[in-house]
């Protein structure tokens, strides 16, 4: 049994040094905070089994910060000890989850009895976690989900192990980082319908299409006569989420004012509509989405530093589609099996050359560029073997040679000159470039802004 991760809270210097010998011949591994403040910031470093705090501490009381940990922490345990205790304040104590309660001065035989009740129950939770985990990941939707995600490759093999993973904790936020295409937003539904969650909502938000005077009105609702033209009561896209999750696609596309006001949300798991007097208490697991180098954003200042760190807590990286080629044939199975049903067609066979072609194509829109070739193809095919010619005109800026872009471009250059050829091969129709390119029309709109187009 792996000892357990014990941290004491006192700010009597002299309790923290007796307990912390008692506690290590017991076999735990110690950490002490001498505040509440100080014990939360143990907390966000490392994980911990059981707090054990004073209650009567200075600036924040133990009951104050068991508050905190059961709403920041829900999986770390808190014994609660006090020299002034009454029995209101013991029930008190019991009702917001505390584990156990101790009186000081806290006698050793009492101290050990407490640390072995808490053995057995945090090893009855882990037992009883790992069954619900394995409930959960035969349910059908999150197995459905799973096996939507094609792929032999090492790579996708790792990112649906760390799906498995992250589906096991329901409050863990999460950050899937990647380029546009390569299938966050299904990564994203699979740990949702693999967590207890997935009887409740999933809410998908493009960050990047919602304008930053509407964005708390649409995150956080308003109510009636808030402003003029709310003509009646209107929930947010987090109160929608209550006990399931929300999905913020494209979060680094999200105003710095929006960012603050996210943020507020994560940390107190509070909103407060537009035009309502009182917070409302949310239960919604965040899972943010990313096709941006948020690291980089927080250097230059275009993304806060501290909402970063809220939000990659559990990371999941996606890599492109011409980092795993082997999973290309794969995948356009997955894609002509899907639109004989929708397209009612009838391919029985792909044509060898269609495999060979497309394993030495970059694919820039990865997997959604993938899919809308599949779906071209076999809209104009007639037959019943998918042939090479039907996707030929839709990879002719990629195979001509006096269209291949010069090889010392860096990755920026390659992908403005992309985005430029794919604009002159549509008449610079946005939308058919975006089409062509395998991004949405939001992503090649901010990169032309950007570039200057």
């Amino acid at each position: 049994m792996q000892p357990l991760s014990v941290l004491i809270v006192d700010d009597e210097e002299d309790i923290l040094r007796k307990m912390s010998l008692f506690l290590q011949e017991e076999g735990c591994r110690i950490s002490t905070a001498s505040s509440a403040k100080k014990a939360l910031e143990i907390l966000q470093e490392a994980k911990v089994d059981i707090v054990i705090s004073d209650i009567r501490m200075p600036t924040m009381n133990g009951l104050e910060l068991l508050s905190k940990i059961k709403e920041q922490y829900p999986q770390t345990e808190v014994i609660l000890m006090t020299g002034y205790g009454n029995m209101e304040t013991v029930i008190q104590a019991l009702r917001q989850g505390a584990l156990d309660f101790l009186n000081k001065p806290v006698k050793l035989d009492q101290l050990r009895a407490a640390l072995l009740r808490s053995r057995r129950y945090i090893s009855t939770l882990k037992e009883n976690r790992l069954l619900h985990s394995r409930c959960r990941q035969t349910n059908p939707l999150f197995v459905k989900t799973l096996e939507d995600i094609k792929g032999k490759s090492a790579a996708i093999q790792k990112v649906k192990d760390l799906i498995r993973k992250a589906s096991e904790y329901d409050d863990t936020t999460i950050l899937i980082t990647g380029e546009s295409g390569t299938g966050k937003e299904l990564v994203a539904k699979a740990i949702h319908f693999g967590s207890s969650r997935r009887d409740h909502p999933f809410i998908t938000v493009n960050c990047s299409a919602i304008p930053e005077n509407l964005v708390e009105s649409e995150f956080f609702g308003y109510r009636k006569g808030a402003f003029t033209g709310a003509m009646e009561n209107k929930i947010g896209f987090f109160e929608a989420a209550h006990q399931g999750s929300l999905f913020l696609d494209e979060i680094g596309d999200m105003p710095l004012n929006a960012q603050m006001k996210l943020l507020r949300v994560l940390e107190e798991k509070k909103i407060k509509p537009v035009g309502h007097r009182f917070d409302i208490p949310i239960d919604v697991r965040t899972i943010a989405a990313t096709n941006q180098n948020l690291e980089k954003m927080v250097e230059k200042r275009q993304f806060r530093q501290d909402l970063f760190y809220r939000i990659d807590v559990f990371r999941i990286h996606l890599p492109p589609l011409r980092e795993r080629r082997e999973d290309i044939p794969l995948i356009l199975d997955h894609f002509v099996q899907e639109f004989n049903q929708t397209l009612r067609k009838k391919i029985q066979a792909v044509h060898r050359q269609v495999y060979e072609n497309l394993s030495h194509y970059s694919f820039p829109g990865n997997i959604r560029e993938l899919r809308n070739m599949v779906e071209r193809a076999m809209i104009l095919c007639p037959a019943e073997t998918l042939e090479w010619r039907y996707f030929q005109d839709r990879l002719q800026l990629s195979r001509s040679p006096s269209s291949q872009p010069p090889s010392s471009l860096n990755v920026y250059e390659h992908e403005l000159y992309l985005i430029r050829k794919a604009l002159e091969q549509t008449n610079y129709n946005r939308y058919k470039a975006a089409k062509l390119l395998g991004i949405s029309w939001s992503t090649l709109d901010r990169k032309m802004k950007q570039a200057g187009i």
